[in-house]
């Protein structure tokens, strides 16, 4: 080097050289600016990150999620309290005459009271499958749909096999078995008739049941008396469970089907004119609807339409083929 400042002589320690060196030459102060903001750039880079909402409340997220699921989990246990706590089904409401204030596939809770005016009738079907129609001037208690409280008028009830039902009068229960029967309250009696099957009573207040038969008839006061006479299964006293019939869609159905129901109905017995009309009436497929007529005018009306004839003899109907 020229500078002699920086000449080092032989045995001058490091202190000595650096006194000799003399003041070093200050940095210049844009220098220095420019320098001091590019290294606190760099250090709010490395070190110096704006902390995040996880960061600085690590604990929150958890506790929100923990909230969330406490308030589903009592929104579900409040709507299964609800559903739970409300009554069960017992019947829906399948066919209307006259003016009863229901509607038709209206459902009715166990518990419900049905009642029906002077020119008014109904049809239920309860909820496991059975048929329960209601004459006018009637009222009962659907208490389950296993269980029915006649309270006054007459009833009828189809079981179609399905499970028995309990029916209970001023006179004592009665549970029908695979049978048609009609109840009916008169004063202090209750009047029973067996269509089809067969109805076991129990008495109030006594310990030894009654069973009547299709084909018969009981009345049963309250203090336990029981008179039993004889009807027939096509007697005109069932013609009133007509009128709160309901008749069934024909579309797509055979012939042979409808005449089975009319005659479930109507109590009769089935016989045909002859061998192929008895054949045909099961490949006879109808079609249309008969829904809004009364069941012996659907009959007609099935009847020619389908190109057969029919009459009815003691109880039986007899359908003939030309």
């Amino acid at each position: 080097m020229n500078d002699e400042r920086f000449e080092q002589n032989e045995g001058e320690s490091p202190q000595e050289l650096l006194r000799s060196a003399g003041a070093r030459t200050s940095i210049p102060s844009d220098d220095f600016e420019v320098i001091r903001n590019e290294a606190r750039a760099v250090w709010r880079t490395q070190f110096a990150k704006e902390p995040s909402f996880r960061d600085r409340w690590p604990w929150a997220l958890p506790l929100a999620a923990a909230l969330c699921a406490t308030l589903l989990l009592g929104w579900w246990f409040a709507e299964r309290k609800n559903e739970t706590s409300l009554p069960p089904i017992a019947a829906q409401v399948v066919s209307i005459r006259g003016t009863t204030g229901f509607v038709g596939g209206q459902t009715l809770t166990a518990g419900t009271k049905v009642e029906t005016a002077t020119g008014s009738w109904l049809e239920l079907v309860l909820a496991g499958g059975q048929s329960l129609r209601l004459d006018d001037e009637t009222a009962v208690v659907l208490v389950s749909a296993n269980s029915i409280s006649l309270e006054r008028g007459r009833l009828y009830f189809d079981s179609l096999h399905h499970s028995p039902v309990r029916f209970s009068t001023i006179a004592g229960d009665f549970v029908p078995k695979g049978t048609q029967f009609e109840l009916r309250v008169v004063e202090d009696a209750v009047h029973l008739r067996v269509r089809e099957g067969q109805v076991e009573l129990r008495p109030a207040g006594a310990n030894t049941p009654a069973v009547a038969r299709a084909g018969e008839q009981l009345i049963v006061r309250e203090d336990g008396s029981l008179h039993r006479s004889g009807i027939a299964r096509s007697h005109p006293d069932w013609d009133w469970i007509l009128v709160a019939a309901r008749v069934p869609e024909i579309e797509g159905r055979t012939l042979q089907s409808f005449i089975d129901w009319i005659a479930r109905e109507r109590g009769w017995n089935v016989e045909f004119g002859s061998n192929e009309a008895a054949l045909l009436a099961h490949e006879v497929i109808l079609h249309g609807s008969v829904s809004d007529m009364a069941p012996d005018d659907a009959l007609n009306t099935v009847m020619l339409s389908s190109g057969f004839s029919h009459r009815v003899s003691d109880g039986t109907l007899v359908v003939s083929h030309p």
